[in-house]
């Protein structure tokens, strides 16, 4: 029986493993044939749009993508096809991939990357097999860089790459920390309050080796991370810690990217990208950031005295309580002079 207490359809055209095999790989996929009718969806998929097997089995798969994507990815898909069966030594390889939208259950719109292989050929297949990832990354990844390119709120922005790292399904927890001075760490960014309170209440000898320059994400188990920190971290089954720099637009500061997984990836390639470009991308976003706050600042305050100017002072009388404001005249007496004999410098 389906979740929904309906019976589960029956496939008896079907070999054992599309239950075996499809429904045990954790990547969403979809099996068409070459009329676009859904033979089989595995358990990744049905996740990932939140339908039981019972809804999509029989039914066509433009159903469940974005009704404006339709005539597009028809076309796309048959011009793939075409490619597919006409050049030789393109038979077999996977089709390039195609972005577009799917709809979830909820009405919620997954953007998703479909990459597809042709074995309606294969007699065990017949149809079409289609990988369906989502493209979170992708579409976060435009975010971000659309955030930058237009200005705004600095903490959105660095919020978003927190959302970048978060999307992977490595299941990734990371924070970004500022680390300036003797001071202990500040965490600028985190993709949990948890993570970021852990960190937060953490010392700098805690944090021990995650603290050290690292031109590339570099690997410390969280068994070596000390203290009530290390203790926390464990207790939360996080295993592997990784940590890399981030450049620091301000020159007294350091920025590190912090990372952590339940589980100990081998290889690590893929949490090695995934923090390399969080990392490229948290650099480009601080920068943007410390270079619209010395902006403001200089709009607002003399250049060689560093006190506000007439625009500071005014922003400040606006939004001061009466009872804080006062204001002070000073004069030198033949200062005129001394700046027409030794000049203003």
């Amino acid at each position: 029986m389906g979740d929904n207490g309906q019976p589960e359809p029956d496939f008896p055209d079907q070999p054992a493993f599309y239950r075996g095999v499809l429904d045990r790989c954790p990547t969403p996929v979809v099996v068409v044939d070459g009329g676009g009718v859904i033979v089989y969806a595995n358990e990744a998929l049905m996740q990932l749009s939140g339908y039981q097997k019972v809804d999509g089995v029989r039914t066509n798969i433009f159903e469940y993508l974005h009704p404006d994507d339709a005539d597009w990815l028809a076309e796309a898909f048959a011009q793939l096809a075409a490619q597919d069966a006409g050049q030789a030594g393109w038979e077999g390889r996977p089709w390039s991939p195609i972005h577009t939208r799917l709809i979830a259950s909820d009405g919620t719109v997954v953007p998703v990357e479909v990459r597809g292989r042709d074995a309606t050929d294969e007699p065990d297949v017949a149809g079409v097999v289609y990988e369906v990832r989502p493209a979170h990354e992708r579409e976060i990844f435009q975010r971000v860089l659309t955030g930058v390119a237009a200005g705004g709120d600095g903490e959105t922005r660095i919020d978003l790459v927190m959302e970048l790292v978060a999307s992977s399904p490595l299941e990734i927890s990371a924070a970004i920390l500022e680390l300036s001075g003797g001071g202990g760490p500040e965490v600028v960014a985190a993709t949990s309050e948890e993570l970021a309170a852990m960190l937060g209440r953490g010392t700098r000898a805690e944090l021990g080796a995650l603290t050290l320059p690292a031109d590339e994400p570099t690997f410390v188990p969280v068994a070596e991370v000390a203290g009530a920190l290390g203790d926390e971290l464990a207790a939360a089954g996080l295993v592997d810690a990784w940590h890399t720099d981030v450049a620091s637009p301000a020159p007294r500061s350091q920025h590190r990217l912090l990372a952590f997984t339940p589980m100990h990836h081998v290889p690590a390639v893929g949490v090695i990208d995934t923090l390399r470009r969080a990392a490229e991308l948290a650099a480009v976003v601080l920068l943007r950031t410390r270079t619209e706050q010395l902006l403001q600042h200089a709009a607002r305050h003399d250049e060689l005295t560093e006190l506000p100017n007439r625009r500071g002072l005014l922003d400040g009388a606006r939004t001061a309580a009466a009872d804080q404001l006062a204001v002070l005249f000073v004069d030198l007496d033949g200062f005129k002079s001394v700046n027409d004999r030794f000049g203003h410098a």
